[in-house]
């Protein structure tokens, strides 16, 4: 074996074990018979999505997510832009990042993350919402029930998804979009 050789195949295997994990735990979202079940699932794929693969921007995403819950919006936004600069591949920063910029009222930088997060990672339900929080904030009910809709599809039991398509539903009622 080379030099370096051993810990380039433990990096690899390692993220292959997170990528199946991750997909694993989506399906098992998808296929969730009820909330319970679905709600258990999210938790163990929101532990998984918030793993970059390298120890130091997990650690400032850990730091940034402390700062977003104990109200220092300004930090955790700060810490938040250098994990997207450094990890510009890192779904998760980008949408923890948009959730920190909608609540400073930065809603059209949240929406720039929010699709980034969607484009790195499709099956981002929590994103696809935001988005639909956004759309219907505008007062584009068709692009927000899409994105709502697109939630729900990848996480059939996420309360936000299904009261946003039940509002737009009954929003629109009779409206062609």
């Amino acid at each position: 074996m080379f030099f370096g050789e051993k810990s380039t195949i433990l990096k690899v295997d390692n993220d292959l074990q997170h990528k199946q994990a991750v997909d694993d735990l989506f399906a098992q979202m998808r296929a969730a018979d009820n909330a319970t079940n679905a709600e258990a699932a999210e938790m163990q794929l929101f532990a998984e999505i918030t793993k970059s693969g390298s120890p130091s921007i997990d650690l400032l995403m850990v730091e940034a997510m402390t700062d977003n819950q104990n109200g220092d919006l300004q930090t955790a936004y700060e810490t938040l832009q250098t994990i997207t600069q450094s990890a510009p591949m890192f779904a998760e920063g980008f949408n923890q990042k948009a959730n920190v910029e909608y609540q400073l009222e930065l809603k059209d930088d949240a929406f720039v993350d929010l699709q980034k997060t969607v484009a790195l990672e499709p099956r981002h339900f929590a994103a696809w919402a935001g988005l639909g929080a956004i759309y219907e904030e505008r007062g584009d009910y068709k692009n927000a029930l899409n994105a709502y809709k697109n939630s729900a599809y990848y996480n059939p039991n996420y309360d936000e998804a299904t009261r946003g398509i039940f509002r737009i539903e009954t929003l629109t009622k009779g409206v062609i979009m």
